[in-house]
């Protein structure tokens, strides 16, 4: 099955859009219900994504992160040390985007976006996430790698 994210066109306003929803939860409900709206909509949303990677293995990961960033025009590397996926965001479409349009870019847009929903993602497919993320700059680092007994995600 394709989901509908990937048949879609780019509308690069989405992002602009999830910038004002983020602030707008943040200011009116707070950060931690803010991230438990998020929380609860990455479950669902990704659900097929979630369901990919428990059968397929992290390599669906990689495949989505490639579809969407070469979609957006993203600027990234993308590959393997060992067995967990390293995923470089050189130029991110999303803050880039909104940055050209002047729109004053939440302080929460990349914890949510980015740390947040990936974060639940990964844990409901049983592997743990790393990010370091350049939020001014619109670059980040992001580690994929299998939980196992002795990680603590």
């Amino acid at each position: 099955m394709i989901e509908y994210i990937y048949l879609q066109p780019v509308h690069k306003d989405f992002h602009i859009v999830l910038n004002f929803l983020i602030e707008f939860l943040r200011e009116n409900y707070g950060e931690e219900r803010l991230e438990d709206f998020f929380v609860k909509a990455s479950r669902y949303i990704y659900q097929p994504l979630i369901q990919r990677v428990k059968n397929n293995g992290i390599v669906e990961i990689e495949k989505h992160l490639r579809a969407i960033f070469t979609k957006e025009d993203g600027e990234f590397h993308i590959g393997y040390k060992g067995q967990e996926l390293i995923f470089e965001v050189i130029k991110c479409p999303a803050i880039w985007y909104m940055k050209a349009n002047k729109i004053e870019i939440s302080k929460c847009y990349c914890k949510i976006s980015t740390e947040i929903v990936t974060q639940i993602i990964m844990k409901e497919c049983g592997y743990c996430f790393s990010v370091e993320y350049d939020q001014h700059n619109g670059r980040c680092i992001q580690k994929f790698w299998k939980e196992d007994q002795n990680d603590f995600c």
